[in-house]
């Protein structure tokens, strides 16, 4: 099958554009001729709130894209789809993950599919984290103008039901794949913890951008509850923050234990995650709202289990009492206590669990299930 993808790839950083590198090497594998349509510009440096959009080092620099198409210049918009209808595709596939990218997508669906050729949305995201103005009605509007939807999580399934007021046809089920490329082999947990010089305590991790929405200032909260009874406790928070820093700061100062939090505030690029990842004995997400997170899936792929609040699809992905542990509530006293809890639980057993719980979310089994749905 040919099959085309527009969305992020290298040089874009984050998560949606490892996801799209990884696609297209699943796709490759499976003998799929595929086609890569990148992004020119993907956002106004002036709409964007972090330090840069690009990454220099990644897993995908390799991995061929055609940088044409930029979603806020419509004069792009035709030369992107001369190149997709060049390439005379089976199925063309859209990496959606904000309403930004909505005019774009609708002129190329509504062309695409007067030649008769099949679409795939991925929604990453329904209901957004940021407010947009009509995310709703133009949300609506694009999904109706494909063929399928994919989603990643059965949360965002249930809110693209919703939004299509229960027209289920359309709907696929799916899942967030392992990211497997992060794990290197490059460090075990004894190297990673002595090059970052935390041999002695337990290491717990948070990773990614660090947006409001996303709970740093909870989990910070929640470490002061957590070290009166884990004392060798050590918080490392490491990401990029988007937005004021000094609120995150601010807490740390005001906690009493600035020797035992850790903000390290840049973008982790792909050769450095193992690092963070391997060296930790937890990952924790206390997010305040959510989707889904691919941040549980690299977490897995080291063998390590991980703590969540109670919101979004992040339930889903973790076996309580086995691979993990899920708050009660969205509030610094259950996180600490859920936390706690955690190191309650056999360390060779978690990992045995994780083993077993990662066996379904591979990629070739997401592409069986695209492949099997259209």
């Amino acid at each position: 099958m040919k099959i085309a993808i527009i969305g992020p790839v290298y040089p874009y950083r984050g998560g949606i554009a490892h996801f799209s590198g990884c696609l297209f090497r699943e796709l490759e594998k499976n003998n799929h001729q595929t086609l890569l349509i990148n992004f020119r510009k993907q956002y106004p440096t002036f709409l964007f709130p972090g330090k840069r959009q690009t990454e220099s080092e990644s897993y995908f620099q390799d991995i061929p894209s055609l940088r044409i198409l930029i979603p806020y210049n419509p004069f792009t918009y035709r030369k992107t789809l001369k190149k997709l209808l060049e390439f005379n595709p089976d199925l063309v596939v859209f990496q959606f993950f904000l309403p930004f990218f909505i005019p774009a997508y609708c002129y190329l669906l509504k062309r695409i599919k007067r030649r008769k050729i099949k679409t795939l949305i991925i929604a990453h995201n329904i209901n957004f984290h940021e407010r947009w103005l009509f995310a709703k009605t133009l949300t609506r509007k694009l999904l109706k103008k494909t063929d399928r939807i994919m989603t990643l999580s059965d949360t965002v399934y249930k809110e693209a039901g919703k939004l299509l007021q229960n027209n289920n046809d359309k709907l696929i089920r799916g899942f967030h794949p392992l990211y497997t490329f992060h794990n290197q082999n490059v460090y075990s947990r004894e190297s990673a913890r002595k090059r970052l010089g935390l041999e002695e305590q337990k290491v717990i991790l948070f990773f990614g951008y660090i947006k409001p929405y996303k709970g740093v200032d909870l989990l910070i909260r929640s470490f002061i509850l957590l070290k009166k009874e884990l004392k060798e406790a050590i918080l490392l928070i490491a990401g990029e923050v988007y937005g004021n820093k000094d609120k995150y700061l601010n807490l740390i100062k005001e906690s009493g234990y600035t020797e035992d939090i850790i903000l390290l505030d840049e973008y982790i690029g792909s050769a450095d995650v193992e690092l963070y990842f391997k060296a930790a004995d937890l990952l924790v997400l206390p997010y305040r709202t959510a989707t889904q997170s691919g941040v549980i899936q690299t977490a897995y792929v080291m063998g390590l289990g991980v703590v969540t609040t109670p919101v979004g699809g992040l339930p889903e992905m973790v076996m309580p009492g086995k691979t993990g542990v899920v708050a009660n509530s969205v509030s610094a006293e259950d996180l600490a206590s859920a936390i706690s809890s955690y190191f309650t639980l056999d360390v060779k057993m978690v990992r045995e669990s994780i083993s077993q719980f990662c066996n379904r979310y591979s990629w070739n089994n997401f592409v069986q299930l695209m492949s099997e749905a259209l």
